[in-house]
């Protein structure tokens, strides 16, 4: 694993003194070494509200001590010495998959 991601889960709602702007800031659930691989090398078309929008799809594997991930969480790739286009991605967890005992795997779709 040659590079570094940070899981964020939902975290917790905070309310401006100044202004009462309510905000939720992400708690950091997870963050450590990491590998990111394409799920599948095309892009999946969907219709969203009358506008086509394409998903990708990604494997992610954490060490099996990375305990705490679930579905929904979002993982940000900080560092990725093979591809440094993948610095900066964000994706949501959409399934965590249990069993293995050599990696915690995420399947997971960007979105941003």
């Amino acid at each position: 694993m040659t590079g570094t991601c940070t899981v964020f889960g939902t975290g917790e709602q905070v309310t401006d003194p100044q202004t009462g702007e309510v905000t939720t800031s992400p708690a950091v659930v997870w963050s450590g070494p990491c590998y990111v691989r394409p799920n599948d090398a095309q892009a999946r078309s969907s219709d969203i509200g009358g506008a086509e929008t394409f998903v990708y799809d990604y494997l992610f594997g954490l060490p099996f001590d990375a305990t705490g991930v679930i579905e929904g969480h979002r993982v940000t790739v900080t560092d990725y010495p093979e591809d440094a286009e993948l610095v900066g991605i964000t994706v949501e967890v959409q399934k965590v998959a249990r069993g293995s005992v050599t990696a915690r795997r995420l399947l997971c779709q960007e979105v941003s």
